[in-house]
């Protein structure tokens, strides 16, 4: 967003579209934060909310792999292009949300109360393995392939 904007939080251009800072661009923020790296103030970098078109755009110019990819992500939202992409370039995904919101509804769904139960554990438990197997495994664990099916 333009720092210089006419609000501090969400600056609009005067049609309502977001008045952002073209100076900038996401890839120079992530080559400064390769540098950190070699500081070792940080053992490693990240993203959030990216897709496929800008994982592919940043890893054109970057020197490091993120390690992982924040994203929404649960029953409801699986997201499975970047899902994908992220496992093939070896990025975890880190699910934002993965219980769904406050009061989810994903609680109360049969299918996920069904494999809850198969499996004695909660329904919370269920969602939070939804992508919670290791990026490097071709097997998906019980409840997952359950949750899917």
């Amino acid at each position: 967003m333009n720092p210089k904007g006419n609000d501090p939080k969400f600056p609009k251009h005067p049609d309502g579209s977001r008045d952002l800072d073209t100076t900038w661009s996401y890839t120079q923020t992530w080559k400064e934060m390769e540098k950190l790296l070699a500081t070792g103030k940080t053992k490693a970098i990240g993203v959030a909310n990216f897709s496929v078109p800008f994982l592919e755009e940043l890893m054109k110019e970057a020197k490091v792999t993120p390690a992982a990819n924040q994203i929404e992500n649960h029953p409801y939202l699986p997201q499975q292009e970047i899902v994908d992409y992220c496992k093939e370039k070896g990025i975890l995904i880190t699910a934002y949300s993965p219980l769904g919101s406050t009061g989810s509804p994903l609680f109360q769904e049969k299918e996920i109360q069904e494999v809850a139960k198969k499996h004695d554990v909660s329904p919370g438990t269920v969602l939070l393995s939804y992508h919670g197997k290791d990026i490097s495994s071709s097997h998906p664990t019980r409840a997952e392939t359950d949750c899917r099916n």
